[in-house]
């Protein structure tokens, strides 16, 4: 058992602390101001029986006992302390006088001869045991010395457990990597940060307020940015030490750069590893058939092409970048494509439709594959775009349903389905007009028959699927409506009336004629021609007889060119 007293601090050569036989105390004393090399002190501090020891002067020829000197007492050299971890133990303390050189003495009369040897026996037992005692602690302080720990400090306070504080901390970092799908290899630490050149007025034990652990990477780092930043707290511990604790989670979302100026370093002296490799790591695999709003970092998409529109009678889409990626999200959020699927992401934006420019709600737009029910789109923010997740080989669409039709456009490509409403696909739908061209009807009835000269006037054409009021549409997707504000105006008349259907005909340039048709069953007049839906040019003529009461019939046919841009 060691016993009490004032042993050469391990955490401060120019100090002794106090050892209490059990454990290291907080009290501390400059080493210069204690004697601790004379073993009478240390024999006085710790409370040790002492024994005077005769004293020898020794020359070529005699050995002759000294007086006894009471100040001169046996040492007992001490058995050292066990160290608390990571603190390296006090050294062993040799006597500081040396021993006496023992040699034959002259031959002396019987009694003090007895005496002589006795004492000389003494003497060669003492510098035996003393030797062995010297030896073997001072062997077992270089032993300790060499194989325990470097000590710590934190604002020049003694660190207690400074291995378990880094213990804590690369529990938190192993469970950082795992739960971000992160990587590290298998000299994966962590360190306390010491600087190169310590603050004035600092103890250059102490460390930084941070621990520094890796190597470490994590989805979209840097591989020559490896380190995660463990902020650390300091609560006091006994003897004037304190306790640090890293917190569970790193400051620094992306690893960086081991911190410049600073040394890292372990209680078990282990050191940062040279050469350590690490692959940034792959996304995560994506839930199968995802659908989602995403970021796509630094991945581009290529422009859709420029008929991917699906428009409806009051507003559209437009289909404005699509194509294959291999993943979207960045770092944490990342994913890649899970197995057997690929992954799509398209962007789009609202376009006007035939009368109106409403943009078409969340249940109006969605994703189908394989022609299945439809998915509603999710909102997106920003630069997000839409990313979906099919089969491999499947069939997959991007859909608007208004207005009683139902669109697609192809993904990726943006091809437009077979049910599309082609003419709201055109980039132009109507053109000015400038027909004013003089016409003589004649109305027949029982008994009478008139003869009306006046002027007929065609201001403005207009193609569309819709008529205006939405009752009215084309015969089928490919078609479409083309209709003409028709003006007749006789001499004396206030009010302007309309051209029957029956006497209006189209013949679309190198086409068939085509009949005009009545939309609107009451008294008001509302003459349409169905048409191929990428319609541009044509002869319009106002002739023919309509049967009835009274007969109509154009006495001066008219004809006139109409054309709208496609």
């Amino acid at each position: 058992m060691t016993a009490p007293g004032w042993y050469p601090d391990p955490e401060d050569a120019a100090s002794l602390r106090y050892f209490n036989g059990e454990q290291w105390t907080g009290e501390r004393q400059p080493a210069a101001t204690s004697r601790i090399d004379e073993p009478a002190l240390h024999a006085a501090s710790n409370g040790l029986a002492t024994e005077a020891l005769p004293v020898y002067r020794t020359d070529a020829h005699s050995t002759e006992a000294l007086p006894a000197d009471p100040a001169a007492t046996r040492y007992q050299p001490p058995a050292f302390p066990s160290p608390a971890p990571y603190v390296d133990p006090p050294p062993a303390r040799e006597h500081s006088a040396p021993l006496p050189r023992v040699e034959d003495p002259p031959p002396v009369p019987r009694r003090r001869a007895a005496r002589s040897a006795r004492r000389r026996r003494r003497t060669i037992v003492i510098a035996a045991v003393a030797a062995v005692l010297a030896g073997g602690l001072t062997g077992g302080w270089f032993a300790l010395h060499k194989s325990t720990s470097a000590t710590f400090t934190f604002e020049g306070k003694t660190i207690d457990q400074a291995g378990t504080t880094l213990r804590q901390a690369e529990k938190s970092l192993d469970a950082t990597v795992a739960s971000r799908h992160g990587v590290k290899s298998a000299d994966s630490r962590c360190y306390f940060a010491v600087p190169q050149n310590a603050p004035k007025g600092t103890k250059k034990t102490d460390v930084d307020s941070a621990l520094r652990c890796g190597p470490v990477l994590f989805v979209d780092g840097d591989a020559a940015r490896t380190y995660l930043t463990f902020p650390l707290t300091s609560t006091p511990a006994g003897g004037g030490a304190v306790t640090l604790t890293a917190a569970a989670q790193p400051i620094n979302a992306q690893p960086g750069l081991a911190p410049l100026g600073y040394i890292l370093r372990r209680p078990d002296k282990r050191s940062e590893p040279s050469g350590a490799q690490l692959t940034v790591p792959a996304p995560q695999t994506a839930q199968p058939n995802t659908l989602v709003a995403a970021d796509l970092g630094n991945t581009t998409l290529p422009d859709a092409p420029s008929n991917a529109l699906m428009v409806s009678l009051r507003g559209g889409v437009r289909l404005t970048k699509a194509g294959p990626i291999e993943r979207f999200g960045t770092g944490d959020a990342a994913r890649s494509a899970p197995p057997g699927q690929q992954l799509i992401a398209f962007s789009y934006t609202p376009v006007p439709g035939q009368v109106a420019n409403i943009s078409p709600g969340s249940s109006q737009l969605g994703v189908s594959v394989n022609g299945g029910a439809l998915r509603r789109l999710p909102a997106v923010k920003g630069t997000q775009v839409v990313v979906v997740a099919v089969p491999a080989k499947a069939r997959a669409e991007f859909v608007l349903v208004a207005d009683g039709v139902r669109q697609s456009l192809a993904l990726p490509t943006g091809a437009p389905g077979t049910t599309n409403l082609a003419v709201l696909r055109r980039s132009s739908i109507d053109a000015t007009l400038a027909v004013n061209q003089p016409i003589t009807i004649k109305f027949t009835r029982p008994g009478s028959v008139t003869n009306l000269a006046g002027t007929l006037t065609v201001t403005h054409a207009l193609l569309g699927y819709w008529t205006d009021d939405g009752k009215h549409h084309a015969s089928n997707g490919g078609r479409a409506l083309l209709w003409m504000d028709f003006r007749f105006q006789a001499p004396h008349q206030t009010n302007e009336t309309g051209i029957d259907a029956p006497l209006l005909r189209l013949t679309p340039t190198g086409g068939q004629p085509i009949a005009a048709k009545d939309v609107d069953p009451t008294n008001r007049v509302f003459a349409v021609f169905d048409v191929p839906a990428n319609f541009t040019k044509g002869t319009v003529t106002v002739s023919g007889t309509e049967t009835g009461n009274p007969t109509i019939s154009v006495i001066t046919p008219v004809t006139f060119q109409v054309s709208v841009p496609n």
